[in-house]
């Protein structure tokens, strides 16, 4: 329950000030800059896993008073402020308020085991807590991780979705390099489209951890992109408690700086200091010169002149007194740096060739999504994932057409029907004071909750069964949806029922104001996919042609009439 930000926000000088919410991230956005190419870059911190707060609460039985829920989680009715809170086992469209998407966390046992018994296969418990380097346009659009990198591209050690399929299998690096977090994120100012970052520990290092680097320019390939080790890996435990002294032999570092002349400057420190205090303090980081070899330079003199400072401050209940040099973070070059061409976001010619046959005018579809805060989403083949993408199912088949996609010859196949999409809404809430829930016990902010999309479903035709949310993919398998625009989303292929799910998206993706986003596949295919296909797929989405005549049908085209009769 820690408080954290919003995401990317844009206060636009040059149109009265305007403040637009540009990316949406339950989780936050961080050290957010635009590259040499136009991108906005930013760390995202994916995080999109159950409510722990919510999952260690007990269920009200007919005869349980209020003290059993320790956390005192539960549900406002709306996001509106006066929204009505209830403390109890409130439900959404038929869901749970303890969560209901993903699935369980690795450490909430029973709930792994009824999610098993519900599907009739091994689930697997999931605990997601990366962050990564994500892009967008400077209003917003093509929202996601750098270049579409998955994390099979990035990282390791996430496991099988669920067992029993030996084509299902966990993300493993083998004998490449990879980084568990990249988190303040810069990119060279010699060598552009190379990114450097610090792969660190969530708690206990004050964020220093080991210097990396990727490429990751525009035209880069993700099955080409390296993670490339600038420091070594640290093999030592690191324990997340800041109160314990690291190993003494352990190096950290934070805030990499490329400089222009080729050089590395980096925040360093050697985890072996104490403050004199008895409150264990086992940094002291200083500016320092990186060598070739991924050390500091610690013989040379450093860049700076530390200062002494005699401070007092609370550590929450506890006064600490400290006298030295403080500590020297984030430092930054000033120097004069080009402005880069903004990245205008495009219509694929493929969906651009549905319009037209549709007779739909575009820029007219762009503008009505504009002005209502939407966007439009688009897939071509859902059956097709990149080859290397193996944690969840991937012998994929449109459960009511021949489409599919097979990858494991033999294994299971997976039918898909719907795309059920859920939408970021604040409405978790904590009272875990004393009963009943008033402004007074409540605790400030809201935590946010996947609940199934309902701000838009009057945008896209009613189809008969279907699952709250969720928009039916065509014989091709395709679909296509209107979504909120500035608002996080994610969602998952479930089968042609809709109690089944099969594949999960494992992000939150954000889409801009009058955004026609396109994914031709998903994941996303590098090269090949799973049946050896080469490249996305190429055809014309049947998903998207039925939506635009559903659209054209509530928006019939208008008629010119003379003021005359002859002209």
């Amino acid at each position: 329950m820690m408080p954290t930000n919003t995401g990317v926000w844009r206060l636009d000088h040059a149109h009265g000030d305007e403040l637009r919410h540009l990316v949406h991230t339950p989780s936050g956005a961080f050290s957010p800059f635009m590259d040499s190419f136009g991108r906005i870059c930013f760390v995202q911190w994916d995080h999109l896993s159950r409510d722990p707060q919510a999952a260690s609460d007990k269920v009200l039985g007919p005869t349980d008073t209020y003290p059993f829920r320790t956390n005192g989680s539960g549900n406002f009715a709306t996001e509106d402020a006066a929204a009505v809170f209830t403390a109890n086992d409130q439900t959404f469209a038929g869901y749970k308020a303890q969560n209901f998407y993903p699935e369980p966390r690795n450490f909430d046992h029973t709930s792994v085991a009824d999610a098993s018994l519900q599907t009739g296969r091994q689930i697997n418990g999931l605990t997601f807590n990366q962050f990564f380097p994500w892009t967008c346009t400077e209003d917003g659009m093509e929202h996601e991780v750098v270049n579409h990198l998955g994390r099979h591209e990035l990282s390791a050690g996430i496991g099988p979705a669920f067992s029993g399929d030996p084509a299902v299998i966990a993300l493993s690096a083998g004998t490449r390099n990879f980084a568990d977090n990249m988190l303040q994120l810069v990119e060279s100012p010699t060598a552009p489209g190379n990114y450097y970052a610090v792969n660190a520990i969530e708690n206990g290092t004050h964020t220093a951890g080991q210097i990396v680097r990727i490429n990751a320019a525009p035209a880069v390939n993700p099955e080409s992109t390296v993670v490339t080790y600038i420091t070594p890996r640290q093999t030592q435990p690191f324990n997340t408690n800041p109160l314990i002294t690291i190993p003494p032999t352990v190096h950290l570092f934070r805030d990499p700086a490329p400089l222009t002349d080729g050089t590395l400057l980096a925040v360093h420190t050697q985890a072996n200091s104490r403050d004199g205090t008895g409150v264990a303090m086992p940094y002291a980081f200083r500016l320092r010169m990186m060598n070739a070899d991924g050390t500091a330079d610690t013989t040379s003199a450093a860049p700076t002149t530390q200062g002494n400072v005699s401070i007092s401050y609370y550590a929450a209940a506890q006064l600490v007194t400290y006298s030295g040099p403080l500590w020297e973070l984030s430092p930054v070059e000033v120097v004069a740096r080009p402005r880069p061409a903004p990245v205008v976001a495009q219509v694929d010619p493929i969906e651009q060739s549905v319009f037209s046959e549709e007779r739909v005018h575009l820029p007219t579809v762009q503008n009505y999504l504009r002005t209502r805060n939407l966007a439009l989403l688009i897939n071509r083949d859902s059956t097709r994932r990149d080859r290397a993408d193996k944690q969840q199912p991937y012998n994929l088949k449109v459960a009511w057409s021949s489409t599919q996609s097979l990858g494991a010859p033999g294994g299971t196949v997976y039918p898909i029907g719907w795309l059920q999409i859920f939408q970021a809404d604040a409405l978790r809430g904590y009272a875990p004071f004393t009963p009943p829930a008033t402004s007074g016990t409540l605790l400030p902010g809201r935590r946010i909750l996947p609940v199934p999309l309902h701000d838009t479903l009057s945008e896209m035709p009613v189809v008969p069964g279907a699952p709250p949310g969720a928009v039916k993919l065509a014989n091709d398998g395709s679909w296509a949806a209107i979504v909120p625009a500035e608002r996080a989303l994610t969602w998952h292929l479930v089968d042609a029922a809709g109690t089944m799910s099969q594949v999960k998206e494992r992000i939150w993706g954000n889409f801009a104001r009058g955004e026609i986003r396109t994914c031709a596949a998903c994941h996303g295919i590098n090269t090949k996919d799973q049946a050896g296909h080469d490249g996305a797929p190429q055809n014309k989405p049947e998903a998207l042609r039925t939506l635009l005549q559903f659209w054209k049908s509530n928006h019939p085209p208008g008629t010119v009439q003379h003021t005359a009769t002859s002209v």
